[in-house]
């Protein structure tokens, strides 16, 4: 999975997501780590999305973002889906 992270971070900062710079860093920090950089660009199209619903999205840690809206502040994990040996083997006995 190719993705243009410089294009992803400008529509992040253009939607007013916050801490995109440290988002950044996690990114440039995990470059060796297809797997690490693969959940880290899920985390900011998930931030994008929410954003564009109208949210107030921050990058984190833990969680990966915090959302606001209405007076409320809820933390979120971004589900990140891997396929692990176990799958194939389940996959076989059916």
């Amino acid at each position: 999975m190719s993705v243009n992270t410089s294009k992803l971070l400008a529509v992040l900062q253009e939607l007013g997501v916050e801490k995109v710079d440290d988002y950044e860093r996690k990114l440039q920090d995990n470059a060796g780590s297809a797997e690490v950089s693969r959940d880290l660009v899920a985390e900011g199209h998930a931030a994008a999305m929410l954003a564009v619903g109208r949210l107030r999205v921050e990058m984190g840690d833990s969680p990966d973002l915090v959302l606001r809206a209405g007076g409320q502040v809820i933390g979120a994990e971004v589900k990140h889906f891997r396929r692990e040996r176990q799958d194939a083997r389940d996959e076989g006995s059916y």
